[in-house]
């Protein structure tokens, strides 16, 4: 297995976010992270992939020192926006992603980044900032800036943001708040999105709180988005930690790209919403194929693959052969194969459910769930 350096790093150097980990799973208590959730706003599951996930064994008695690996997310879990207690905090969720999205995502393209994954906690405390404000840093006269790099990437088509740009500060009033948990969640939430603010052409969304858009659609921040807008918001944070994940666990990037409809040759950064309903989605398992093949030339030399070859009966994954010259059941047969054994593979190495890729049906202009 490949393992990315970008999350070797983070195990062996976990920084900010490491003094708030622990060992509970993330997320509500109670939450099984491997079923499904119920939500009008959750995207439809693509079959094979939520049928793994409910499938992957899990060990209460691993060994402490495994189950340190990171459970952190690189993106927000997608269950947080589900698992709110109010329509108002959940509306405040979809904004605040909005608010920051472009930054937060391409945080992750500056050369020597040191971004990594962070709790759910850490990510449930950023969703829920203030929605009148951008929260800075809280510090002190005697606190550093953060070192935290800056970038030279920039956006196509947008201002770049100068280097020297001034860190904000604390209103003159404002506290330093008491060293606690939700303290120090919140200074890394604060050094995070400062660092956005510091990559060239990356801006966190400062216009005004009624002009939060998503793809050209206005979000308010005290209703909820229709049913298809949050839909298309939270799949792409499903193929966002998808993808993200994947390369955590195998960092070949020319082949990875093969594995995402309509990237080949493009950026693991880029879930686009018309390929939401193709690849790994497609209905047709003719156009579903290309892409479980791309997935096991990955996934074939992970260890313990073996055990697929020997339980997949009703096709030899090891052996290369022409996509046209496979059945449907042969297809359909490798996909739940692979997609089973990625899920508990990324258990086995990380304690955590996977983040798996999900569907949504081709777009519908106009649609009354918008």
């Amino acid at each position: 297995m490949y393992v990315s350096i970008f999350w070797i790093l983070y195990v062996i150097n976990p920084g900010l976010d490491s003094r708030i980990r622990s060992n509970k799973p993330p997320g509500p208590a109670g939450r099984n992270k491997f079923e499904e959730l119920s939500s009008p706003f959750l995207p439809p599951p693509i079959v094979a992939w939520r049928d793994a996930l409910k499938r992957v064994v899990v060990d209460p008695d691993r060994d402490a020192t495994v189950n340190q690996l990171d459970r952190g997310y690189v993106f927000p879990d997608p269950g947080l926006f589900l698992g709110v207690g109010t329509p108002e905090t959940q509306a405040k969720f979809f904004y605040n992603w909005v608010k920051y999205r472009l930054a937060l995502i391409y945080r992750l393209t500056a050369p020597n980044s040191n971004s990594k994954p962070l709790s759910s906690q850490v990510w449930r405390s950023m969703l829920h900032l203030p929605i009148d404000e951008f929260l800075p840093p809280p510090r002190s006269a005697h606190t550093p800036r953060s070192t935290l790099p800056a970038s030279p990437f920039s956006l196509p088509g947008q201002r770049s943001v100068p280097h020297n740009r001034s860190t904000l500060v604390l209103p003159p009033n404002a506290t330093t708040p008491a060293p606690t948990k939700s303290a120090k969640r919140l200074e890394v939430i604060h050094a995070l999105l400062e660092n956005c603010l510091n990559v060239d052409g990356v801006r966190v969304n400062d216009m005004p709180t009624n002009e939060i858009f998503w793809q050209q659609r206005q979000l308010s921040a005290t209703s909820l988005p229709g049913q298809q807008i949050a839909q298309e918001i939270l799949w792409e944070l499903f193929e966002l930690n998808f993808r993200f994940e994947f390369m955590a666990l195998d960092s070949r990037a020319d082949l990875l790209l093969k594995c995402f409809a309509g990237n080949i040759g493009g950026s693991i950064l880029v879930a686009q919403r018309e390929f939401a309903h193709q690849g790994l989605a497609a209905s047709s398992w003719m156009d579903r194929a290309p892409l479980i093949v791309a997935i096991r030339d990955v996934v074939r030399t992970w260890p313990g693959f073996e055990t697929v070859v020997q339980g997949c009966t009703e096709v030899d994954v090891s052996v290369n052969q022409e996509i046209e010259t496979y059945s449907e059941s042969e297809i359909n047969a490798m996909e739940q194969a692979i997609a089973t054994f990625y899920t508990q593979s990324f258990y086995d190495f990380f304690g955590r459910a996977a983040i798996i890729p999900r569907r949504l049906p081709p777009k519908q202009e106009g649609s009354a769930l918008e």
